[in-house]
């Protein structure tokens, strides 16, 4: 009796350490920063691509906001809700805020598609600029 319900006890323990595994495996895959190219998909890695829509690079040059800039907002990971849009059929939108290494106040619009996270545009929240992009 006592034997069983070691055995019991042990494999309860493994049971729950994998699940633990797994799960921290799972969260280390949602909070890798994504990949930068430019306008590729080979859809052959783990994490989404990041590329960047025609008129995100005509706002960034206009704002003076560059690709390491943008890759510093997504990777602090703070989500604007308001200025969200997670339940959009075609691609949900989630707009990043928050302080770039030089200091400047900036808003990057992400719409995460299946195979891509396509950077839509991207403000700076305390200057304003006069962009002409159509």
């Amino acid at each position: 009796m006592i034997k069983r319900l070691s055995w019991g006890f042990l494999l309860t323990i493994v049971l729950w350490l994998v699940g633990c595994e797994t799960k921290q495996v799972s969260n280390q895959k949602n909070q890798n920063p994504p990949i930068v190219r430019e306008n590729t998909n080979n859809g052959n890695n783990n994490r989404h691509e990041l590329i960047y829509t025609k008129h995100a690079r005509c706002r960034m040059q206009c704002r003076h906001i560059n690709e390491q800039e943008i890759q510093e907002i997504i990777a602090a990971d703070h989500i604007n809700q308001r200025k969200s849009n997670p339940n959009d059929n075609r691609c949900p939108t989630y707009a990043y805020e928050g302080y770039s290494h030089d200091q400047q106040h900036l808003r990057i619009v992400i719409a995460k598609c299946e195979t891509v996270w396509k950077v839509v545009t991207c403000i700076d929240l305390e200057n304003e600029f006069t962009c002409d992009c159509k």
